[in-house]
């Protein structure tokens, strides 16, 4: 175990991209997480769950030390190919953070359009969720 000084300097940001409960898909989504923390020398932490019959989310953890510069750059870079690379691939996270939205959502679909009009008709001072799942107005 790291003592405790060590473990407050460690930073966990995850990905959790979803794919079919079939052996190809898996190994596909695996392939990209393995090759881009390979490509900024990561170690990857995976944790596979069967959410249903049909679905696998993979829970995906980039560990990085936050008081290292370079590790947070390299990390940042890193995190932001995967899930490109992923969504490339049509593989997208069940759940993102704020700093990922952009990757996430197109202010050119009709859908994220409408899901704009909703919220702001719901929520016009924009207090609700802010920033996540929706377009910035």
């Amino acid at each position: 175990h790291y003592p405790l000084r060590r473990q407050r300097q460690m930073c966990i940001r995850d990905r959790s991209p979803i794919c079919p409960s079939v052996g190809k898909f898996e190994k596909e989504v695996l392939d990209i997480i393995n090759l881009v923390f390979d490509e900024f020398s990561f170690d990857v932490f995976i944790t596979v769950n069967m959410i249903s019959e049909r679905q696998i989310t993979n829970i995906c953890g980039l560990v990085f030390n936050k008081d290292n510069l370079e590790e947070v750059e390299r990390a940042s870079k890193c995190h932001k190919k995967v899930i490109k690379k992923l969504i490339e691939n049509g593989y997208y996270s069940y759940r993102l953070g704020i700093e990922d939205m952009d990757s996430f959502i197109s202010k050119d679909d009709l859908f994220w359009k409408s899901v704009l009009k909703i919220k702001e008709s719901l929520d016009p001072n924009h207090i609700l969720s802010e920033g996540r799942y929706c377009l910035k107005k």
